[in-house]
């Protein structure tokens, strides 16, 4: 049930006990097939994710001109920088001591992905040398 991530990569079940060669497994798809975005650093993801998915040089189907075409990429920028600052996944959740009890079990039911988690981060600025200058 735990290491959902990482289950997912290696493409185990819930009854399949992961090991570290597992994880090591994960991290090897983790690392040539993702790109990685942050919630921490939202906007500059979204930024990358656009430039990679060349999002400002796609046109709407509805587009028959170059000015609609300058209108519909700006309402696509104020839409992603509202989504940014605002969001629509925003809860307010209760926190953990990192001391308590059900603290430690989740940290040990998903400590694989935890692993993940640290190596996505890497992964991240590793990215952002490789993507910042992408046109």
């Amino acid at each position: 049930e735990g290491n959902w991530m990482t289950r997912m990569l290696i493409n185990a079940t819930d009854n399949d006990v992961i090991t570290p060669a597992h994880y090591q497994v994960a991290k090897e798809v983790f690392g040539r097939k993702c790109l990685v975005g942050l919630m921490d650093h939202f906007e500059e993801s979204m930024g990358r994710f656009s430039k990679f998915f060349r999002f400002e040089s796609t046109h709407s189907i509805n587009t028959k001109s170059k000015g609609e075409t300058t209108n519909f990429l700006e309402e696509r920028r104020q839409c992603a920088h509202k989504l940014a600052s605002s969001g629509v996944n925003r809860h307010q959740y209760a926190k953990i001591s990192h001391d308590s009890v059900i603290w430690k079990e989740l940290e040990r039911k998903n400590k694989y992905d935890i692993e993940l988690y640290d190596y996505a981060k890497a992964i991240y600025y590793q990215q952002s040398v490789v993507y910042e200058d992408l046109q």
